[in-house]
C-alpha cells in the first residue's frame, strides 16, 4: 500500500466499487484473471506505472522493457519525489514499480526505435510511452520574465524571482512545485483555472497540500489563466466573467498545463503487422489506477 487512496477511499467516496491503484484483481477478482505462465515474447515501452503493470502481469514471458529516461523505473512518480509531502508516497509508488519488473531486461535510458522492437521479434508490444507536458497558448512578450514547464522544476530548473505557478487540471503537479518552491524560500503565488484547487486529485490529499501551502505562506489565485507574459508581469483572464487583471512581481512563470499522450511509434507498430496495445498516458491523462488496471489486462490478452 502507497497511501494514494486513489481506488480504495477515492471510490468509496464517490460510491463506487472498491479497488486499488496497486492490486488491480482487488474489486475484480470474479472478472480479471489471475497471470498464468507463459513463454511470450513481449517488448514494452516505458517504466512507468502502465510497463512496470504489464511485466507482473506476464510471468514466465521474455520481456525486454525500454525506458527512455536513464534515471530509473517510475514514470511521471520520478518528478513526484521532489515534493516534500509527496515523497513517502512517490519513493513507495516507484519501489513497487520496480519489484514488478524483476524478471525483465530492463534497458534503462533507451528511446527504442521501430527497427529495435522488430529487431525483438515480440509477440506482443505494450505500448506505455506516457505522456509530454502541454503547453497552453498565451503571448510572451520580448524581454518577459522566465518561463518553465512544471516538470523542468521538478526536475531542478532554477527558477529567478518571486514565482507564479500557474496549473490547469487540478493534479498534484502544481501542488508539488509551490511547496517546494516555498519550502525553499521563494515568494510563490499558485494560480489556477480550474473550479477548485486540486480538484482532480482525492479529498485527503488536496487538503493535506490546501493547508501546508497557507502553513508556507503561498498565495492562491483561483480562476484565472495567463494572457500574457511580460516583464516582471502577468496579465491572466477570469475564466468564468473574462475579467483581466495583472499579477505584478513576477520572475519566474512555471506553468503546469496538463498533459498530452506520447506514443510516435504506434502507428508505425501497427503498418508493421505488429501485435501492439496502448495503455496508460499513451491513450489520454490517466491516474496510476488506470494505468495499471489497462496494461494488466493488456498484458493479459495479448
Amino acid at each position: 500500500c502507497t497511501g494514494c487512496n486513489q481506488a480504495c477511499i477515492g471510490h468509496y467516496h464517490a460510491g463506487t466499487a472498491i479497488n486499488c491503484a496497486i492490486n488491480p484483481w482487488t474489486g475484480r477478482e470474479a472478472t480479471l484473471p489471475r497471470p498464468t505462465e507463459s513463454k511470450r515474447k513481449i517488448v514494452i515501452v516505458g517504466g512507468g506505472p502502465a510497463g512496470c503493470a504489464a511485466v507482473r502481469a506476464a510471468p514466465g514471458a521474455d520481456i525486454v522493457l525500454f525506458e527512455r529516461s536513464p534515471d530509473g523505473l517510475g514514470g511521471q512518480w520520478r518528478h513526484a519525489l521532489a515534493g516534500p509531502s509527496h515523497e513517502p508516497i512517490a519513493r513507495l509508488t516507484i519501489e513497487n514499480l520496480e519489484r514488478w519488473a524483476q524478471g525483465a531486461d530492463v534497458r534503462l535510458g533507451v528511446d527504442v526505435t521501430l527497427e529495435q522492437i522488430i529487431a525483438e521479434q515480440p509477440d506482443l508490444v505494450v505500448l506505455a510511452s506516457g505522456a509530454l507536458e502541454h503547453r497552453r497558448p498565451f503571448k510572451v512578450s520580448p524581454g518577459a520574465s522566465k518561463l518553465l514547464d512544471g516538470w523542468a522544476v521538478l526536475d531542478g530548473a532554477e527558477v529567478e524571482g518571486p514565482v507564479v505557478v500557474w496549473e490547469w487540471g487540478g493534479d498534484w503537479t502544481g501542488f508539488i512545485a509551490a511547496e517546494m518552491l516555498a519550502v525553499a524560500g521563494h515568494a510563490v503565488r499558485l494560480a489556477s483555472s480550474s473550479a477548485a484547487f486540486g480538484e482532480g486529485m482525492h479529498q485527503y490529499q488536496r487538503n493535506l497540500y490546501l493547508g501546508r501551502l497557507d502553513e508556507l505562506g503561498v498565495e492562491l489565485v483561483s480562476h484565472v489563466e495567463p494572457i500574457r507574459l511580460g516583464a516582471g508581469e502577468l496579465l491572466v483572464r477570469n475564466v468564468f466573467s473574462e475579467r483581466e487583471m495583472t499579477l505584478d512581481g513576477v520572475g519566474t512563470l512555471v506553468v503546469v498545463g496538463g498533459r498530452e499522450p506520447y506514443f510516435p511509434l504506434y502507428e508505425p507498430l501497427v503498418e508493421a503487422g505488429v501485435n501492439v496495445e496502448r495503455v496508460g498516458d499513451s491513450l489520454g491523462a490517466r491516474t496510476t489506477e488506470e494505468a495499471v488496471h489497462e496494461a494488466t489486462v493488456a498484458a493479459l490478452a495479448g
